[in-house]
């Protein structure tokens, strides 16, 4: 059974759900590539979706706290039972303790019969008997008044707790590894750490940067509110609640909006714009600080009644992924840049002497661990092991050479990640500046999930000396 079968060859939602578990958790694929596999096959109702959806991602994202409750009441270890088994009963025991809505005789039952059609045979008892071995833990935790996920296994940190027990606990009760744990607590210690952890699953819906060579941010919440949509200004962008697919709502293909996190929205106004400035984005896709560089420029150039097109100014979009590049200029020509933008497949860990001080603005959005939006991409905390620091920060310092050496004398360096490990952010700059004496810091800014109205974001501004 692989997550390529075709809808109609899908018995129901839950079957669908077993095949992305499977190929996100056995097969390595990203939770969205698998995700929108199974929706985009056809045959579901609106409802399905969101209910695929819903037990997908909120089963990836509790899968630490899954496995140990499993653990516990199983005779077979998790790492050692056949896939179909381990993702059958992941996603019902998520079912079970996260979607209240759901009778748990129903949910045992068609695990059951699932497990018949899709499992080996003989199986299906198994299942049938750890699951309701957890809805009797289940009820024990309703009946004795004890918060779900507050039992023997799955406990809150005390903050009483020596430093093991607590990312232990903590490990468990979010569902975070614990070497991303303890690496947040040495660098941020325990208290901030666990804001961090709460922040992982606070609801903060999605925000819009607004297209302001096309419109502004009361026009379009104006538009919006008119149109029954929830949302809010939040400083110069809006943030909103979808009621459906977000390329179907006003605006959008008239390029008034590009949906991006704050954090995001930040590294792409730091450095200054006056309207004339060649820009240089090095890991461009999916394209919004590309695209948010070129509407600054067009709107300071506007402002500064430049009209002439090398008035402007220019930016290069990069990535090392061509396949990327159609989807960058799709949102430029929605978004009315096209005209100043340009695309190219290049790999910014490699040296292009053609650029060697000719850009006064240079973009490094690096590759990173993305730990800082783990609250919304959760299969990263599954995928990114603690032995891949050493090889980024490799990768990030090489691109950060090359992007000193494009910038000219004068000009500014913007570098940039989505993660809250240290070694690639803050530490990785001291060390690039203490190696480069002809480049000086502006500013560094570190945005933390449950502290900020963000997701995790690092950025700093350099500036190379005249």
């Amino acid at each position: 059974m692989t997550g390529s079968r075709g809808a109609d060859n899908y018995i129901n939602e839950r079957d669908g759900v077993l095949s992305v578990l499977l190929s996100v958790c056995e097969d390595q694929t990203f939770l969205d590539d698998a995700l929108a596999k199974v929706l985009e096959t056809g045959g579901w109702t609106d409802a399905g979706r969101r209910l695929i959806t819903r037990l997908s991602k909120g089963t990836v994202e509790r899968l630490i706290e899954m496995d140990l409750r499993i653990d516990v009441l199983s005779t077979v270890y998790v790492r050692k039972m056949h896939p179909v088994i381990r993702a059958i009963l992941r996603f019902s025991m998520y079912s079970l303790f996260y979607m209240d809505h759901m009778p748990a005789r129903a949910v045992v039952n068609e695990a059951v019969e699932l497990t018949k059609l899709r499992a080996p045979r003989g199986l299906s008892g198994f299942v049938n008997g750890v699951l309701r071995s957890a809805v009797r833990q289940l009820e024990h935790e309703s009946r004795t008044g004890t918060a779900a996920r507050q039992d023997r296994v799955i406990r809150k940190p005390g903050t009483a707790d020596s430093k093991k027990l607590w990312v232990r606990s903590a490990s468990g009760y979010y569902s975070v590894p614990s070497w991303i744990i303890r690496m947040w607590v040495r660098d941020y210690g325990r208290e901030l750490t666990g804001e961090m952890l709460e922040g992982l699953y606070r609801e903060r819906g999605l925000t819009a940067r607004v297209n302001q060579t096309k419109t502004t941010r009361d026009g379009l919440l104006d538009m919006w509110k008119d149109r029954g949509i929830t949302c809010r200004p939040i400083g110069r962008a809006v943030a909103f609640s979808p009621d459906g697919p977000v390329d179907q709502m006003p605006g959008y293909t008239e390029g008034y909006f590009y949906v991006q996190d704050i954090g995001s929205m930040l590294a792409g106004e730091l450095a200054p714009v006056a309207g004339g400035e060649r820009v240089l984005d090095l890991c461009a896709a999916p394209g919004g600080k590309a695209t948010h560089l070129a509407e600054r420029l067009k709107t300071a150039a506007r402002r500064a009644e430049k009209t002439e097109p090398e008035q402007t100014g220019s930016v290069l979009a990069c990535d090392i992924s061509p396949a990327k590049l159609p989807r960058m200029l799709e949102n430029a020509e929605r978004l009315g840049l096209e005209d100043i933008m340009s695309f190219q497949a290049a790999d910014a860990a490699v040296y292009n002497p053609e650029w060697e001080e000719s850009w006064e603005i240079v973009l490094a959005d690096v590759p990173c661990s993305g730990l800082g939006v783990i609250g919304h991409k959760p299969d990263i905390k599954l995928r990114v092991k603690s032995e891949d620091i050493g090889e980024l920060t490799g990768i990030q310092r090489s691109i950060l050479e090359n992007a000193a050496r494009y910038v000219r004398p004068g000009g500014h360096l913007v570098y940039s990640t989505c993660t809250l490990c240290r070694e690639e952010n803050d530490r990785q700059i001291v060390r690039f500046l203490e190696d480069h004496p002809e480049m000086e810091e502006v500013t560094m800014t570190q945005l933390l999930p449950g502290i900020h109205d963000s997701d995790g974001f690092f950025m700093a501004l350099l500036r190379k000396r005249q």
